[in-house]
């Protein structure tokens, strides 16, 4: 019991502090893994994604028509896909409404100043063309989607640990207290930081009488293992919605009189750092593309 006592948290609904918030948002493990992955996999996007005829791809899906061209400029990238150099072909075409030109790409295909071809073009936007057979940008659509899987699994983790964070704040907020006693644990042959991770399972009673079980997934397992029965928040109209209270994400802490502290202005917002400098350096990046095209 005197253990109970010490671990006590206040009746609900409990203050949750704007800190202690952040914290539980942005510090998860989830978020502090899935940040850089989403930030450093977006370098690959402007690299090679926005570089690609994947960001073409709605341009060309209207009706399409064709017309001579001639080719006036040929000029070597310098990109390099499957061993063969990128080129890139300028040419002039004429339609109904006048002189028009455009820029294609190919590694296969060489063209010489003059040569005649085919052009593509969009029928009501002759702006967007393309020489029949060719690329609209340096890299294809296969290259351009490749870059994307790093990003989106980023996203993916950030958008979970979003969730699960949301989640432990209304836990924290309007959650009833429960006791889990360990009744099984598993190593999953993962770790993290050289720490297994285990899944663990408690088993508790909520208050209306029947016996439910927690699982949790946790590389520090010691947290969970330091008294005889552990505290838990659980939803009282769904306790199978429970969470163990020393891992939940961003660590909240209860003071003497079981409120939930407020976590350190510094160790808050030193959560938001990498957010923000991934966040900021692609908005950054965005903002310099768009001052190219003016």
């Amino acid at each position: 019991m005197v253990q109970h006592e010490r671990k006590r948290l206040a009746t609900p609904p409990r203050k949750i502090p704007f800190t202690t918030r952040l914290e539980i948002l942005f510090g998860g493990l989830t978020n502090r893994i899935g940040w850089p992955i989403f930030g450093l996999g977006m370098i690959f996007f402007w690299v090679f994604s926005l570089e690609s005829d994947l960001m073409n791809i709605r341009k060309f899906s209207s009706d399409l028509k064709t017309a001579k061209g001639k080719i006036y400029k040929v000029r070597v990238t310098g990109s390099i896909v499957n061993g063969k150099e990128v080129e890139e072909y300028s040419y002039q075409f004429w339609t109904e409404s006048g002189l028009h030109s455009g820029t294609s790409y190919s590694r296969d295909q060489h063209y010489h100043i003059k040569n005649e071809v085919v052009v593509e073009y969009v029928n009501e936007h002759p702006e967007f063309s393309r020489i029949q057979g060719l690329r609209t940008a340096e890299y294809g659509i296969a290259v351009g989607l490749l870059p994307l899987i790093v990003p989106f699994l980023g996203f993916i983790m950030v958008y979970l640990g979003f969730k699960g964070g949301n989640h432990t704040i209304k836990l924290l907020k309007n959650g009833e207290v429960g006791y889990g006693k360990l009744v099984k644990k598993t190593a999953t042959g993962r770790e993290i930081n050289d720490q297994i991770v285990y899944q663990m399972f408690f088993e508790f009673q909520a208050d209306d009488g029947e016996k439910y079980l927690v699982e949790t997934h946790t590389h520090e397992a010691y947290r969970l293992e330091d008294e005889d029965v552990e505290v838990l928040l659980y939803n009282r109209e769904r306790p199978t919605e429970a969470l163990m209270f020393d891992s939940m994400p961003g660590e909240p802490k209860v003071d003497t009189e079981g409120n939930i502290k407020a976590t350190g202005v510094s160790v808050a917002f030193g959560a938001l750092l990498v957010p923000l400098l991934a966040i900021g350096g692609n908005l950054l990046y965005m903002i310099s593309l768009i001052i190219q095209f003016l």
